[in-house]
């Protein structure tokens, strides 16, 4: 399960959404995947400040997604879409914070964690 500490920060920096919105674009992000353009998770300073303040639960996410797989985090960060092209610092904090966006939506959509003021109906 991802800590709901993470799915605040992501719900966080994409910004303000009616709930019914912020569900809808989970779903799109599931499907779709980061690179679609998701405001807040678009420019490397966005995805690299997002990094920075959440890089503790961005790699206990990433150990908790080893120890379920079975891959070490270094091959399971391989593996990521992307990862190939990794040239810089920023480039990278950027395939981590898409991680965690995706992992976010993941989790919401499968009912595993949830938008804090979305009621269940």
């Amino acid at each position: 399960m991802i800590d709901q500490k993470l799915v605040n920060a992501v719900l966080d920096q994409i910004g303000d959404m009616e709930p019914t919105e912020t569900l809808n674009l989970m779903g799109d992000i599931d499907k779709l995947g980061a690179s679609q353009g998701v405001s807040g998770f678009i420019y490397y300073k966005d995805t690299s400040d997002f990094y920075d303040a959440n890089h503790d639960l961005i790699w206990d996410m990433l150990w908790n997604e080893s120890e379920s797989s079975g891959y070490h985090i270094l091959r399971l960060i391989s593996c990521l879409g992307g990862a190939r092209d990794i040239g810089s610092d920023s480039q990278f904090k950027n395939l981590l914070a898409w991680f965690a966006l995706e992992q976010v939506a993941s989790e919401i959509i499968e009912g595993r964690a949830t938008i804090p003021a979305m009621s269940v109906s």
